[in-house]
């Protein structure tokens, strides 16, 4: 969090500034007695120091150095009104600027920081190069509410979220602080302090590269003494402003030269752990580059060992225990997680933070009764933090704590009288109570501020057709689907509206629409069911009512009357923990009752491990997997070979390899009544699939080589292992291996793609084409070998032989609709390549009118538009696109190229980030952003970016080779 600048520095700041002006103020030679008593005031002699300055004035009443001091010691005291008209008459005896300063600094100190600021800049107006007035300038309008807009890590209720985006306005504060500050003399720029502030003003305009060159700059002016002071110091101000890996190497080297300072040393494990925190620019977690996974991985070690360290050299204090809190949270184990918050709990039970974490674990393991009373402990001791108020009413509504939540919700909006979502969960708490009228205005309210906020157009159609009332219901469910069209909740009730009317015709549509959007809505299958019963379809309508029936089990009683859950599963994402705990409870029943189960242990050790709590769910494992001897009459049974495999799998996944091998051995074990049959290799089979995308190699390589050759599916084994050498970069033993696979099993298409995917990927094309050619005479029937080898002509640079190949797919009848839309797709992509652009043109057409959903052919119609110089249609076009692939990062690179060429710089600027992030090697992206920063003046900026762009073009040969080897690795990880 980037701290407000405490009023104890701007004290200090301001009191030595008065001294520094009322010494500027005064000739050298000015009265010994004068010198003596700044002396006094230095050293704190408050009562001596008065009794010079009376007698003092006794002689020289109009001395106004005298009474600047004078008023000085009253501030110092905090007689602030006394201090006010001593410094009143210093200013009319002498307008110096000194002393227009020294006002300025009583004003401040006084409470009025508005008249503070007119007051030095009287002063500068005076004296332009008055460096501190110009200092207590800046840092005033710095510590203004609203500009340190910079700041990553707002409070403890809320998540660390990025920096606000270039493109938001600037404050106008920070923008008066930045020019204030370039007013300084070049050579008082790299003065510590002065430099200081400038990185301050420079990260709360969201320009850290323009911050880190100056800190740079102002570093290497400082001799070796000081250097560290000031790394450290531009260290913290980097993390505060939430850029902790730009401030990481100054704490290092700061902490490099004061090995045993603990706030250093904390520091630096909070930069480390909130890069790894730091949620991704995109907003999905797909969209990370493997790269930036494995360096967030690495960050948060780090950080995990720097506060294992502090905690070490610090075993009593609370801080490094609740960070390492947070670093096991971060880290997937709540367990951990709440075990070393509680701890920092009962060090510093007077500490704040502690609490809000630990509301946060519970409230994501959904023990909603202990995370709002967590939740109160903490707005006892910060009853101003504004989002703690709704983490209270929703946590306080789940716990059936209604009357507190209310009051909760309602402190929270009196804060934030504009929040939709809020107004929309007040409505819900209120129908859970059954205050129907003041739910009906916080509805009214809502769509006062959002008219187009679907969830409240369909709660209100609820409430109409609870009280029968079926053309206002009609009305706002328009309302809702015209906001979104896809919004299930009110398709099911339009559904049910329809079925009012009589029409179960009408309904069902809507209703299966409803249940494929959502199915996991109670309502919907109900409603599902009775439109089947009235169209007389009985068997679709008992499936529909054991649907209903299943899900209505499943779900846990709520205080909230089942609205304000609903919509927090929607809405949240706080659904898992709360479906799965019913489950889990009805699966610790079976156990109590069936000590014996080995299935019913080994499923509720599984619901355990998929909500985190490992320390319970290992035990529950180990029990299923070798128990105890069952008690008399109960039949344990041998654990089934799918729950087996299923339970391997969730162990590889949650990273216990050991026990998750023995269940692996468990699945291949044949049943002993069939001790003689052949030995069913697919769970083995499967174990390897789910190393490679886990990427362990060698224990996937370690169960392939276990498989008799002569198993079956036969070559599947040598295929996989094929796959992991390649990935491993032994090239030799994987086309020894695909030529195995090949071997054992010649008419298997997906083999022979696999291995001249793997020969493409090493440049070897014309071997490529001869396998693929080969496979298609072993296996004629097979489509995908044909659309493989127009990828490789293609890629290879044979367009026409490709172009040919795809013609015959599309054109075959007996080729499957999917097969024929790829391959259309494709030889469009090709047209396109080969500058045949009005029949690509044509054919992408044909494309989005047969099948809206392919966002390959929205891409291109959008580029081919932008080509002709048809911006709007383009944009248009390139927005379905990016629809169906939110992540395409071609697409995003044409948007933000579009946008760029309209002018909206900030959407622009959005787009080609988001471009730039989901293919990190493509240089082009960064040629536009440089572009676009050098029209916005962001000159430094632009430089980076060029730079980046010409680093990236060096290696524009390789692309290629790159491209099918990522391709190789996805044909690994998805592996039949």
């Amino acid at each position: 969090m980037r701290r407000p600048i405490s009023i104890s520095i701007l004290l200090a700041a301001a009191l030595l500034a008065v001294f520094a002006c009322a010494a500027a103020a005064q000739a050298p030679s000015a009265p010994p007695r004068l010198a003596a008593i700044r002396r006094a005031l230095a050293r704190r002699q408050w009562k001596q120091a008065a009794a010079w300055l009376s007698a003092y004035l006794r002689l020289h009443p109009r001395s106004a150095p005298a009474w600047a001091l004078a008023g000085m010691l009253a501030d110092a005291q905090r007689d602030f009104p006394r201090g006010g008209a001593d410094l009143l008459r210093a200013r009319r005896l002498d307008p110096s600027s000194g002393n227009w300063s020294n006002w300025g600094n009583h004003l401040l100190l006084a409470g009025h920081p508005r008249q503070a600021r007119a007051a030095w800049r009287r002063a500068l107006a005076l004296d332009p190069g008055f460096a501190d007035a110009r200092f207590n300038l800046v840092l005033s309008l710095l510590r203004r509410p609203g500009c340190a807009l910079a700041a990553a890590y707002p409070s403890a209720s809320a998540p660390p979220r990025p920096p606000a985006p270039a493109a938001a306005p600037l404050p106008a504060c920070v923008a008066s602080a930045l020019a204030a500050w370039r007013a300084f003399a070049p050579h008082q720029r790299l003065q510590p302090a002065i430099a200081e502030l400038g990185v301050r003003a420079r990260l709360d305009a969201r320009r850290p590269a323009a911050a880190r060159q100056l800190a740079r700059a102002a570093i290497a002016a400082q001799p070796g003494p000081a250097r560290s002071s000031l790394q450290a110091s531009f260290g913290m101000d980097f993390l505060r402003a939430g850029f902790p890996r730009l401030g990481r190497p100054w704490l290092a080297a700061a902490l490099r030269a004061h090995p045993h300072n603990a706030a250093l040393a904390l520091a630096l494990a909070q930069a480390d752990f909130f890069t790894a925190a730091r949620p991704p620019a995109a907003s999905a977690a797909a969209a990370i580059p493997p790269a930036g996974r494995a360096a967030a991985a690495r960050a948060l070690r780090r950080a995990a060992a720097e506060f294992q360290a502090l905690h070490r050299q610090h075993p009593r204090a609370w801080r490094p225990e609740y960070w390492l809190g947070r670093v096991a949270l971060q880290a997937g184990d709540p367990i951990q997680a709440a075990s070393r918050l509680l701890r920092a709990e009962a060090a510093a039970p007077q500490q704040p933070l502690p609490y809000a974490a630990l509301a946060s674990v519970l409230s994501r393991q959904g023990f909603w009764y202990d995370a709002y009373h967590q939740w109160r402990q903490y707005l006892r001791l910060v009853p101003n933090d504004v989002p703690a108020w709704l983490a209270l009413a929703i946590v306080g509504q789940m716990a059936d704590q209604r009357r507190p939540a209310l009051a909760a919700m309602h402190h929270y909006l009196t804060a934030r009288p504009r929040d939709v979502r809020a107004w929309y969960l007040l409505s819900l708490m209120q129908q859970g109570q059954g205050d129907l009228p003041a739910a009906a205005a916080a509805l009214r309210q809502t769509l006062a501020l959002d008219p187009r906020y679907a969830p409240a157009w369909d709660t209100r159609a609820k409430l109409a057709l609870a009280a029968n009332h079926l053309r206002r219901a009609r009305r706002d469910l328009a309302q809702a689907l015209a906001a979104r069209p896809n919004y299930a909740p009110a398709l099911g009730r339009l559904g049910e509206w329809e079925m009012r009317r009589g029409r179960p015709e009408l309904a069902l549509p809507l209703l299966q629409r409803a249940t494929r959007l959502a199915p996991r809505r109670v309502a919907a299958w109900y409603q599902l069911a009775q439109c089947y019963l009235r169209l007389h379809d009985r068997a679709h309508a008992q499936a529909a009512q054991r649907r209903f029936q299943a899900l209505r089990q499943a779900q846990p009683a709520s205080g909230a009357n089942g609205g304000l859950i609903a919509w927090l599963r929607a809405d949240l994402r706080l659904s898992p923990a709360q479906r799965r705990r019913h489950y889990r409870a009805f699966l610790r029943q079976v156990v109590q009752a069936m000590p014996g189960n080995r299935r019913a242990r080994c499923q509720l050790g599984l619901a355990y491990l998929q909500a985190h709590q490992t320390s319970r769910a290992l035990p529950l494992l180990r029990a299923a997997l070798a128990p105890a001897s069952p008690p008399a009459g109960a039949a344990a049974g041998r654990l089934p070979r799918l729950d087996a495999q299923a339970a391997a799998n969730a162990l590889a996944q949650a990273g216990h390899w050991t026990l998750a091998a023995a269940y692996q051995q468990a699945a291949l074990a044949p049943p002993a009544r069939a001790a003689a049959a052949p030995l069913d290799v697919a769970p083995a089979l499967e174990w390897a699939r789910l190393a490679l995308r886990a990427g362990r190699l060698q224990p996937a390589l370690s169960v392939l080589s276990a498989i008799p050759a002569a198993a079956s599916p036969r070559g599947a084994a040598a295929d996989l292992a094929a796959l992991a050498y390649a990935r491993q970069g032994h090239n030799n033993r994987a086309w020894a291996a695909f030529r195995v696979a090949l071997r054992l099993n010649p008419r298997n298409p997906d083999f022979y793609r696999d291995a001249a995917v793997f020969l493409g990927s090493r440049g070897q094309w014309q071997p490529a084409l001869q396998l693929i050619a080969l496979g298609r005479r072993q296996c004629p029937a097979a489509i995908a070998l044909p659309l493989q080898q127009a990828v490789l002509l293609q890629l290879s640079g044979r367009r026409a032989e490709a172009q040919r190949e795809l013609q015959a797919i599309a054109a075959a009848p007996a080729a499957a609709a999917r097969a024929r839309r790829e391959a259309s797709t494709l030889l469009a992509i090709s047209y396109y390549t080969t500058d045949q652009k009005p029949r690509a043109r044509r054919l992408f057409a044909r494309l989005t009118r047969a099948d809206p959903a392919n966002a390959s052919a929205w891409y291109y119609r959008a580029l081919l538009a932008s080509e002709a110089g048809h911006a709007r249609p383009a944009l248009r076009r390139v927005r379905r696109a990016l629809a169906l692939q939110p992540h395409d990062a071609a697409a995003l690179y044409l948007a933000g190229k579009l946008l760029l060429d309209a002018g909206q710089l900030p959407r622009a600027q959005s787009e080609l980030r988001a471009a730039a992030a989901a293919r990190p090697a493509w240089p082009d992206p960064h040629f536009l952003l440089s572009r676009l920063y050098y029209r916005r003046g962001q000159a430094a900026a632009a430089r980076l970016e060029l730079q980046r762009f010409q680093q990236l073009n060096r290696l524009a040969p390789a692309w290629k080779a790159r491209e099918l080897q990522t391709y190789l690795n996805a044909v690994a990880e998805s592996a039949n």
